[in-house]
């Protein structure tokens, strides 16, 4: 059983035709991009991991380079966000999720104890930060929060598209 980073398991995971032409991509050329870890935990390749379970390939990994002043979790949402094509709404339902700021904000915290100082989302500011962490408007986080405590059955469906 693999370890994944919970800022990556709020990242839908490919289904359908997307899934089956990875799966085929893999099959045809190899895994070219390596699934990476950090600290035993899957950052990034959680789709790859299936396909080449899929295939009876063993998943070539890497282990994270973490840039000065990055935390996983900010680059899991970064990387993520620059390769997925997600709307802003599904952007906005996975930025709405509670535990994606507590997990930010946690890692800041700790980056803080070694010495980095950098300003922590707080209350009303939280849902503005994370539309800008996660590039979706923050009215569209708003109603993903209400969305979330109302119509909880809806938030699977909106991040998986």
């Amino acid at each position: 059983m693999i370890d994944i980073h919970p800022v990556a398991e709020k990242f839908p995971l490919l289904f359908g035709r997307e899934y089956e032409e990875l799966v085929e991509d893999i099959k045809d050329r190899g895994q070219l991009h390596p699934v990476v870890f950090h600290d035993n935990r899957l950052l990034d390749g959680r789709n790859r991991v299936r396909a080449c379970t899929e295939l009876g390939i063993t998943p070539t990994e890497i282990e994270w380079d973490a840039p000065d002043g990055v935390t996983a979790g900010e680059w899991i949402v970064s990387t993520n966000l620059q390769r997925r094509h997600l709307t802003s709404q599904q952007r906005a339902m996975i930025a709405a999720d509670p535990d994606i700021l507590d997990i930010l904000e946690a890692e800041a915290r700790e980056r803080q104890t070694r010495g980095v100082v950098e300003k922590i989302p707080q209350g009303s500011r939280s849902r503005d930060e994370a539309a800008r962490t996660f590039q979706t408007n923050a009215r569209y986080v708003s109603d993903a929060k209400k969305i979330r405590k109302r119509k909880p059955e809806l938030v699977e469906p909106v991040i998986n598209g």
